[in-house]
């Protein structure tokens, strides 16, 4: 790996490791506190975006009930992995280009995920989910 290749690979490491530094402070207040975050767009509409539960299902996953986070939100999974593949695909445009930008290698998947948010946005607030 050249020079400049391998810095971008250390400042991606420490830029990370500081998201989920800043991650856990959040969980811990939430945990500790009662601090969450809450929903604008339910508190408008009092309808559920494809993301609520996503707070009580990172919760239930850190203490290993895979099954009750799955319930909180029934996409979690689905968007959990589709964060990391942006992610994943971000950091190693950001170390081969020096830009941290996402750039599809599957639109397929982008429309099958925008999809999926949107017939689970439709169902969750139609059956209460």
């Amino acid at each position: 790996m050249n020079p400049e290749k391998q810095s971008r690979f250390i400042r991606l490491v420490l830029l990370t490791a500081a998201v989920l530094l800043a991650a856990f402070g959040l969980y811990f207040l939430f945990v500790r506190f009662g601090i969450g975050f809450v929903c604008i767009f339910n508190k408008i509409t009092t309808l559920k975006c494809p993301g609520c539960g996503n707070t009580h299902a990172v919760d239930a996953l850190l203490h290993f009930r895979f099954h009750e986070a799955f319930r909180f939100n029934y996409l979690f999974p689905v968007e959990l992995f589709y964060m990391a593949w942006v992610y994943a695909v971000s950091a190693v445009s950001y170390i081969k280009k020096g830009k941290f930008h996402y750039i599809s290698p599957f639109r397929t998947l982008d429309i099958a995920v925008l999809a999926a948010l949107i017939v689970w946005f439709v169902v969750r607030n139609i059956f209460h989910f």
